[in-house]
């Protein structure tokens, strides 16, 4: 979660908690939008972080496939197919972060729902999952392409983004 807005118990209410006030009631403050647009803004941020991460991944990945020794026309098949192979594992890899990056962009997008919000509950209800996906986009996409350049991920990560690999498969 984006640490500027958090759920916090005033006076045995579940408010809003910005910087240092406590916000219930029915009409989000100024101070509470406030904090909604730090979220925002901090998500926007993340998401033009990760759109550098794509030249990145792409310009690293077509490195390692210049940095490979193309077979020739005598070469074994076998070479051929390693070569070919690690090619198509390329491509696969763009298309799986660009699906992905797709998703990340359009849910990024979606602030309408957030900014015309009139209770506060109905804000509290757009802005944690909006805070949450964005971080996890963000997080998994910044793995991802650790991942793809390196063979390296946190313990456990290496699953998902395989099945993000296979879900890109399954589109071609």
């Amino acid at each position: 979660m984006i640490e500027n807005l958090k759920l916090w118990v005033c006076g045995g209410v579940i408010s809003f908690f910005v910087g240092s006030a406590c916000y219930s009631g029915e009409t989000p403050g100024s101070g509470i939008k406030e904090g909604v647009e730090k979220t925002i803004k901090a998500c926007e941020d993340r998401y033009t972080s990760i759109k550098v991460l794509k030249e990145k991944l792409f310009t690293g990945l077509d490195a390692k496939i210049k940095g490979m020794k193309k077979p020739g026309v005598l070469s074994l098949p076998k070479a051929k197919k390693e070569y070919q192979d690690k090619v198509e594992e390329a491509a696969l890899m763009k298309k799986a972060f660009e699906e992905i990056f797709n998703d990340f962009s359009r849910f990024t997008n979606e602030k309408i729902e957030i900014r015309t919000a009139k209770t506060t509950k109905e804000l509290k209800d757009v802005i944690e999952p909006y805070s949450s996906n964005c971080t996890r986009f963000a997080d998994g996409l910044v793995g991802f392409v650790d991942w793809a350049l390196t063979g390296k991920s946190a313990k456990g990560y290496d699953i998902i983004y395989k099945d993000w690999l296979a879900h890109a498969k399954k589109g071609k």
